[in-house]
């Protein structure tokens, strides 16, 4: 079924078999079938100094082979895309809706990226960096993308199989209500569930048959009361997106060290494949997160994947 009056997601892959895998998940996640697909990717031409050697009569060999080199990558890459829209046509989508566009490195990959994302799309979608066990924020064009793009969601994907639940972290801040109103949009009329977590000081509460059991200690600002509200709030805006009550649980969870480490722990009880996030929370700063609740998850929780919601 077309859906050509959908929004657009771009898909950047880089060619690796690591970004094969974010093929994998886009296919395996009903709620992105929704939408219309750019698979993305900014091809890394020969340096122009390299074409100033034509001028030298000794290099014409080498400039040859050089042009040669870059013919055989933007090939590769070509082909890459279209085996992987194959994959994507084969699952469900169609194929009018699936684009395929390669753009010559301008300003980096990272830069290029996030000024394509401009153009009118509803998120993009991505893959960490490479298989480093260093911390995400240490860099690659995963990381500067994520931290240096306010302007729309990201969708950071990673190993676990969709198993058809997502948690949302809630706090006090705006941005969690647009995190769970962009989570309405995009999951309505699936049968996704959802799991509202709000981290707290003081005694547990919840609305699911479940409790936290977190014994760590951390000193958050909300209140039990302020955090049950807000919660409500969120559920009433995912219902008014059309997500059906019966879809959506909510849990507090209090006295814990770490609530980034709370937050993944509670995906992985819960069953949930996905963690959806607000941006910077509380925080007012102008650049990213680094060390805030959002960055840690996307950090300790490199299974799952992660929304990030501006």
């Amino acid at each position: 079924m077309s859906t050509s009056n959908a929004g657009k997601l771009l898909v950047a892959l880089d060619g690796s078999n690591r970004s094969r895998l974010t093929v994998d998940h886009i296919s395996a996640c009903q709620p992105l079938h929704a939408h219309r697909l750019v698979l993305y990717h900014v091809f890394n031409k020969i340096p122009y100094a390299y074409y100033d050697l034509q001028k030298e009569p000794k290099s014409i060999k080498i400039v040859g082979q050089t042009h040669a080199w870059e013919s055989h990558q933007k090939k590769k890459i070509a082909s890459y895309l279209e085996k992987a829209k194959g994959i994507l046509i084969q699952e469900g989508f169609a194929e009018s809706d699936i684009d395929i566009k390669i753009s010559p490195r301008d300003q980096g990959i990272a830069r290029d990226i996030i000024k394509e994302s401009r153009n009118g799309y509803t998120a993009v979608i991505l893959r960490r960096r490479g298989t480093t066990h260093l911390p995400l924020i240490m860099g690659g064009v995963a990381t500067k993308v994520v931290e240096r793009n306010d302007a729309i969601p990201m969708i950071i994907t990673g190993r676990k199989p969709a198993a058809g639940k997502v948690l949302i972290a809630i706090d006090g801040s705006s941005n969690a209500l647009r995190a769970a109103d962009f989570a309405g949009r995009m999951l309505a009329g699936h049968k996704i569930g959802i799991h509202l977590v709000s981290i707290v000081r003081g005694v547990s509460a919840t609305g699911s048959v479940d409790s936290g059991d977190q014994t760590e200690r951390e000193d958050l600002a909300a209140s039990p009361d302020e955090a049950t509200k807000k919660i409500l709030e969120a559920r009433e805006h995912l219902l008014q997106a059309g997500v059906s009550s019966q879809q959506v649980t909510w849990q507090l969870i209090a006295d814990v060290h770490s609530r980034a480490e709370a937050i993944v722990a509670e995906a992985d009880s819960k069953g949930c494949d996905t963690i959806i996030v607000g941006r910077r929370g509380h925080s007012r700063i102008n650049y990213f997160f680094i060390g805030s609740v959002s960055a840690k998850v996307i950090q300790l929780g490199r299974q799952h994947t992660v929304w990030v919601i501006p």
